[in-house]
């Protein structure tokens, strides 16, 4: 799971982090 939160930071898209701080 933290590997793909990785992968989604690294793509620097704004809703992914969004989604990603919604998962945590």
């Amino acid at each position: 799971m933290e590997y793909r939160v990785v992968a989604v930071n690294k793509a620097g898209e704004g809703q992914g982090s969004n989604t990603v701080a919604a998962v945590l």
